[in-house]
């Protein structure tokens, strides 16, 4: 598959435009974390999927609390990780808010989810109420060279879009 098909697949699977809004986020990972022989250890894409799949439930939790347990109710949710050669790992995120919950007030939790994982590492970028340009500048080429495949950077563990055109 050539480049520009991948990132038409890409584009895809994070399709957002029956989504009601679109929460924008980028959220930064710590490089690296202490070892219990006083050293540190790099972050890698394992540990990154490994934080944000927690982040997803806490905030699942947050937001739908017993439904989110008890009848699996989840948010709508596209997460891209990237890591630019001279940067951080971080993820680029488009969440749909619920019915019931404003663009501000989902952003505001998001964040505060995030700061509690292990790997978060505040945050770089919020936009409440993101505009059409935010899907284009996730699937973006730039800072996904790290990835064997560039569709690798889409974490299909945590991505929950159930109405994507893909």
């Amino acid at each position: 598959m050539k480049s520009r098909e991948k990132q038409q697949a890409l584009t895809a699977v994070c399709d957002t435009t029956h989504w009601r809004a679109v929460v924008a986020l980028t959220l930064n990972l710590k490089q690296s974390v202490p070892t219990p022989n006083g050293g540190f250890a790099l972050v890698d894409e394992q540990a990154c999927k490994k934080t944000f799949k927690r982040f997803c439930n806490s905030l699942n939790r947050e937001v739908y609390g017993a439904a989110h347990r008890h009848h699996k109710k989840r948010l709508r949710i596209i997460p891209i990780l990237e890591h630019p050669a001279s940067g951080r790992w971080h993820y680029h995120v488009a969440i749909e808010p619920p019915e019931f919950m404003d663009g501000e007030s989902l952003a505001e939790r998001a964040v505060k989810q995030w700061e509690q994982t292990p790997l978060g590492y505040g945050h770089g970028h919020v936009c409440a109420q993101a505009d059409s340009g935010w899907l284009p500048y996730m699937t973006k080429f730039r800072t996904k060279e790290v990835f064997e495949d560039f569709l690798d950077c889409l974490d299909v563990e945590a991505l929950h879009n159930p109405i994507a055109s893909a």
